[in-house]
């Protein structure tokens, strides 16, 4: 049943689920179709909630535009395009060559009628490749002169689309998207990077390709790294294939892709790629050549890594990885110069988490953050830093305490300068509503204002290479700080 008039949606999800639609539709309609949309103060990065009674009306705002729409006109921005999408098959369903074949003939036939439909100035290159498993191109004849702004996941699609919304190309594959990333993703734009990695005035993207290896759900997921120039044309894939030995242990692929990030370092642009085993979680950091796709292997962490991030100082130019310390139990942060040629996380050697197949090489820093009573409580096991966010303040890496969809956080501020130490720590407001929910049903024996961890914060263990393992006090934080 849905929820009455004037309710509050607190979470992607309930919005969804209020509209009948999945979380990547209902995110595309915020951002493209102003959606009303509210979020959290405070709260963690993407944050949302929203009330019933705005939807309802923005609902009605909606058809009664298209009701007003011209008979044959312009439909593709509308909410009763939603209903012309191509239905895909379950994950379950498995097709011959043949088929598979058949099946893309008539869909793009469908995406053709639809460009007709949409007035469409050009005719739309159709190429179906006979083999079953070859994916097809839908190109705008066109789209010399638009600018790529976005891409849009479907099914089994990514389509490249202006700032209007516009479609410039489409590309489909011969295996479905995974459900699990596409669902969990909320906001697609992180699954692609759009720049000029060819510094030649174009715009490139690498986009994160959630394949699925088959179609029953025991299959598992093997993403990789299509590099399309603006106008669709695929330059090269990057499947993450590369085997690690940790003491007795041999991790081969799959690996999951976590996270891009494009840099300059300066010289040429590249293209770094996070992937973390799809069992034990262990990660490395690869650079990929932009013409290429060819691989170089920079940093090894033992344990998810959920973040890269560059970070420009005076003293030099540094990576940031965050995520997750198997070992040591705990959120993690990496910092080593962008120039270092390899490094991996510092672990005890002769113990299942260390590489003993990687090359020599350490982070200038390694940070492991404190789990909290929240955390504990919740038996919440991996607390990993998901967030980096550099500015004049400082670095602010925020690590998740506890499950979704509340997200209990702490917020730690670095110096964002080297020597890169501690500021301050605060929790936000999911963190801080729990633990007063907590204290009057009596499962935490003080208040917010009492909580001894705000009044005696935990330390934070830093690595480096000169000290090794030490121990950095971190200031008092307030309630509502």
């Amino acid at each position: 049943m849905h929820p009455t008039q004037g309710t509050r949606l607190d979470s992607w999800k309930a919005i969804a689920e209020y509209l009948g639609r999945n979380v990547r539709t209902v995110t595309r309609w915020a951002d493209e179709r102003g959606m009303p949309l509210h979020r959290v103060p405070g709260g963690k990065r993407g944050a949302v909630f929203a009330f019933t009674a705005e939807i309802d009306a923005w609902m009605v705002r909606q058809q009664e535009a298209e009701n007003h729409r011209p008979s044959g006109g312009q439909t593709g921005n509308g909410i009763a395009a939603e209903r012309q999408q191509i239905s895909a098959p379950s994950g379950d369903e498995q097709t011959t060559a043949s088929s598979s074949v058949r099946g893309n003939f008539y869909r793009h036939r469908s995406i053709f009628l639809r460009a007709i439909h949409w007035r469409i100035a050009v005719p739309i290159l159709v190429v179906v490749l006979a083999a079953a498993g070859i994916s097809a191109v839908l190109l705008p004849l066109n789209s010399k002169g638009l600018e790529l702004a976005s891409l849009r996941y479907d099914v089994d699609t990514v389509e490249g689309k202006t700032a209007e919304g516009r479609t410039m190309w489409m590309h489909r594959y011969s295996h479905q998207f995974s459900k699990d990333y596409l669902t969990m993703a909320t906001d697609m734009a992180e699954g692609y990077r759009i720049s000029d990695f060819f510094g030649d005035g174009g715009k490139e993207v690498a986009v994160i390709i959630p394949l699925r290896s088959g179609p029953n759900s025991s299959d598992l997921d093997w993403p990789q790294i299509d590099f399309f120039t603006s106008t669709g044309k695929l330059v090269w894939s990057y499947r993450p294939e590369i085997t690690f030995r940790f003491g007795d242990h041999e991790l081969k692929a799959p690996w999951h892709v976590e996270d891009l990030l494009m840099t300059e370092g300066g010289g040429p642009h590249a293209l770094w790629v996070v992937a973390a085993h799809h069992a034990w979680g262990n990660s490395f950091v690869v650079q990929l050549d932009p013409r290429t796709g060819k691989d170089t292997l920079r940093f090894v962490n033992t344990g998810n890594l959920h973040r890269v991030c560059e970070l420009k100082t005076k003293f030099g130019t540094y990576l940031l990885f965050g995520g997750f310390n198997n070992e040591w139990d705990s959120g993690s942060l990496a910092i080593m110069k962008e120039g270092q040629p390899f490094a991996a996380s510092p672990q005890t050697p002769g113990t299942r988490h260390h590489c003993d197949s990687c090359p020599s090489g350490d982070p200038d820093y390694y940070f492991v953050f404190p789990r909290t009573e929240i955390n504990r409580t919740l038996h919440a096991y991996e607390d990993g830093v998901y967030q980096i966010f550099v500015s004049e303040a400082g670095i602010e890496v925020s690590k998740h305490e506890g499950f979704g969809p509340v997200n209990e956080g702490t917020v730690y501020l670095l110096r964002r300068e080297p020597p890169f130490s501690m500021l301050s720590v605060r929790y936000n407001s999911d963190y801080d509503m729990t633990h007063r929910a907590w204290s009057a049903e009596g499962r935490l024996a003080h208040s917010l204002e009492d909580c001894p961890e705000r009044l005696h914060p935990q330390p934070i263990r830093l690595w480096t290479p000169a000290g090794g393992w030490t121990d950095l006090p971190v200031k008092p934080a307030r309630a509502n700080q």
